[in-house]
């Protein structure tokens, strides 16, 4: 699993992007990273899932697990663009309507910058402009 991630200090938003496998081998070590950005005081997180090729139980339970943990700290999980491996992974354990799901980071972006954080978009933006990394991601 390749793991990158954008965050905008403003809004407290953490848009973490997934590509490869997500599965037990992998699911410490995602973990740890997002621990790292809650404790920062980051408590809005889009994970992006279009490019994860295969997820396991693993992978489901620890979304699960990072979803209990925002709710407590009254934070929000968003899952973006899941791929067919994913949403296959979810229906499996009739997870679909339990996350909320995004049609892309950049819809998810407009939209939240509508409700909470606005200039999102625009910073978002930014950063994919600078980053050649984030824009393979996103394209």
């Amino acid at each position: 699993m390749i793991l990158h991630s954008w965050t905008d200090p403003d809004s407290k938003l953490v848009v973490f992007f997934l590509r490869g496998s997500f599965t037990v081998s992998h699911t410490q070590a995602f973990l740890a990273q997002v621990d790292e950005k809650i404790s920062a005081g980051y408590a809005r997180l889009i994970i992006d899932l279009q490019k994860v090729n295969a997820m396991d139980s693993a992978g489901i339970g620890s979304l699960l697990a990072l979803a209990r943990r925002l709710d407590a700290c009254r934070g929000e999980l968003y899952l973006s663009n899941p791929s067919a491996a994913v949403s296959r992974g979810l229906g499996l354990m009739s997870l679909e309507d339990f996350f909320q799901v995004l049609p892309g980071v950049r819809d998810g972006l407009a939209t939240l910058a509508s409700k909470t954080a606005p200039g999102v978009t625009e910073r978002f933006e930014a950063g994919v402009r600078r980053d050649e990394r984030l824009k393979l991601l996103v394209e």
